[in-house]
């Protein structure tokens, strides 16, 4: 007999500034990592990425069961270099999408908006989380460059939409969100001092 599908009690939709499998990084190690863990806990993980430029067609995270959505996306830059269009491209820089908030309203069942960027297709994903209800969560990870590092911990101290950062060890030093009330540990880091630091992000004294 043929197994049942399998029922989840959550949605997320995961806002991917980039993703190619053939180039694949520690940034998409982390996130293959994440939506395994989602899956334990029952939340399914769909994933939102831009088309920009032929795709892998070996896919780690397609292949586990995993969503995965491809939108038309632009670089909306006139007279630039193919050189500074490709740079921008590589690392999913501020792109421009028509096709994308349509997609993203119709998605059905949508709990949280989880987004991996900023910029325009943030923005994006901001407007579906609002128009939903639905707590919009950004990221910070090692991959994440200094000033857009800057621009997530701005819009979580003072953006009412974005309830939840998710980071990694790079958000652990050198980052203050007192703002939080609740920090939640994921994987404990066998060195006592680190988990400290991690503390101190939002217990600050002096």
């Amino acid at each position: 007999f043929p197994c049942p599908p399998r029922i989840f009690s959550m949605r997320t939709i995961h806002l991917l500034r980039n993703y190619d499998p053939a180039q694949w990084g520690g940034t998409e190690t982390a996130i293959q990592r994440l939506f395994a863990g989602l899956r334990e806990h029952e939340v399914e993980s769909v994933v939102y990425a831009p088309s920009i430029r032929p795709i892998a067609k070996k896919d780690p995270i397609a292949e586990a069961g995993h969503r995965i959505e491809r939108f038309k996306a632009f670089v909306p830059i006139a007279g630039i270099s193919s050189q500074r269009k490709r740079q921008i491209v590589s690392v999913g820089g501020n792109l421009m999408s028509l096709d994308l908030l349509p997609r993203l309203l119709r998605e059905k069942d949508a709990s949280v908006v989880h987004t991996h960027a900023l910029g325009r297709i943030g923005g994006m994903g901001r407007m579906a989380a609002r128009f939903r209800g639905a707590p919009l969560v950004v990221t910070i990870h090692g991959g994440t460059h200094r000033d857009e590092r800057r621009r997530v911990q701005a819009l979580f101290r003072s953006d009412p939409d974005v309830r939840v950062l998710v980071a990694t060890d790079a958000a652990g030093e050198g980052v203050n969100l007192q703002n939080a009330n609740l920090m939640v540990n994921y994987d404990l880091p066998w060195n006592p001092n680190r988990l400290e630091q991690r503390f101190g992000r939002i217990h600050r004294i002096g």
